[in-house]
């Protein structure tokens, strides 16, 4: 199901490390609706971002609301991600026992 917000992750993965960093420093997910040309309706995304404790990155995980309006927290319409400084973006397996706010 994730492969159905690719294009959505695409366009997340274009906004700048300090705009994530503002995320993770106000605490709360930031949640907004997006439409894809094809689809009439929308669909509601949540980013929340906290910082590693360990190393000098953040962690992201996106999560996508179901047609049905539950939100679909670690499902295959999640992604979560590691991002360092330098803006690179690689998958992680975030269990969420290194946080800090």
């Amino acid at each position: 199901m994730k492969d159905m917000y690719i294009n959505q992750i695409n366009e997340i993965k274009k906004l700048d490390y300090s705009f994530y960093e503002k995320i993770a420093a106000s605490g709360d997910p930031l949640t907004y609706t997006f439409s894809e040309l094809e689809t009439s309706s929308g669909v509601q995304v949540e980013i929340d971002v906290k910082r590693h404790k360990k190393i000098d990155a953040l962690i992201l995980t996106i999560d996508f609301c179901s047609d049905d309006g539950k939100w679909m927290h670690k499902s295959d319409a999640s992604a979560t991600y590691l991002i360092d400084k330098d803006g690179k973006w690689q998958d992680s397996s975030y269990d969420g026992s290194e946080l800090s706010v």
